[in-house]
């Protein structure tokens, strides 16, 4: 008997992983950082999760995009699926369109918010923020990027955005829940025993979340400190929200408005 998506999401974990899927895990995350070190830099900046996207035709970006989301992608499923995880990360993709609405929404309001607070006189701000919210500043810019004049920048702005979407399903879901287990249902957080496995979420999301930042490195501190915290805040949403639409939605709208 099936359960209901929100409860299907709190089945029981399956058995513990074999040691070849053991091996499987470390070597998929070690993948990530071994193929940002091989890929080459060109000046003058850096993109998209570390990589020189900067004179790449789509050919370029496509293959450079498989290696990294699209082997992340397949590799974790085949991993989850061998391992029989998959059924407890089934129910987050039930309700796509409410997610993607809550998504477009929610982005809105965060784009809103935060182009407002960049347009505050000079010094109302902590140093250390602006870094944090130009990537969400909706005002339009001369050569507008987020809207891509002919098929070479349609395509490159696709990419950045299935590539978003894609590492919510490869760090937070597959990484973090597949780590971290499922948290309590909805409604029943109270008490010392959720409390406790609400921590250890935690705890493992701030994990996750900094190996996720570090993949940054080569886009600086800024970049390294956006990610760090956005990986949080779509962590603590996707505990929050049970639906893997509305994360992948949020981080695909990022990265259309800041690529």
């Amino acid at each position: 008997m099936s359960l209901p998506a929100r409860q299907g999401f709190h089945a029981p974990g399956p058995p513990g992983p074999s040691p070849l899927t053991r091996l499987g895990w470390a070597a998929l995350v070690c993948y990530f950082p071994l193929l940002l070190v091989m890929m080459p830099v060109r000046p003058p900046r850096l993109d998209y999760a570390g990589f020189d996207y900067t004179g790449l035709g789509p050919a370029g970006l496509a293959i450079r995009v498989a290696l990294f989301h699209g082997v992340g992608c397949v590799g974790s499923f085949a991993l989850l699926r061998r391992e029989g995880a998959l059924a407890p990360l089934a129910a987050l993709l039930a309700r796509p369109w409410t997610g993607l609405w809550q998504a477009l929404l929610g982005f809105a309001l965060l784009g809103g918010v935060a182009t407002a607070l960049l347009r505050l006189p000079a010094g109302s701000l902590p140093s250390w923020l602006p870094a944090l919210l130009h990537p969400l500043d909706l005002s339009p810019l001369p050569a507008d990027p987020r809207w891509p004049a002919g098929p070479a920048a349609v395509m490159r702005l696709a990419l950045l955005m299935v590539g978003g979407a894609a590492e919510e399903w490869i760090f937070r879901c597959a990484l973090w829940l597949r780590w971290a287990g499922a948290p309590p249902p909805a409604g029943q957080g109270g008490g010392k025993k959720e409390a406790g496995a609400a921590a250890v979420h935690g705890c493992k999301l701030v994990a996750v979340s900094a190996y996720f930042a570090a993949l940054h490195w080569r886009q600086g501190a800024a970049a390294v400190l956006v990610a760090f915290s956005g990986s949080l805040v779509l962590g603590a949403l996707l505990r929050w929200r049970r639906n893997f639409w509305l994360v992948a939605g949020l981080h695909a709208l990022f990265n259309w408005n800041a690529g």
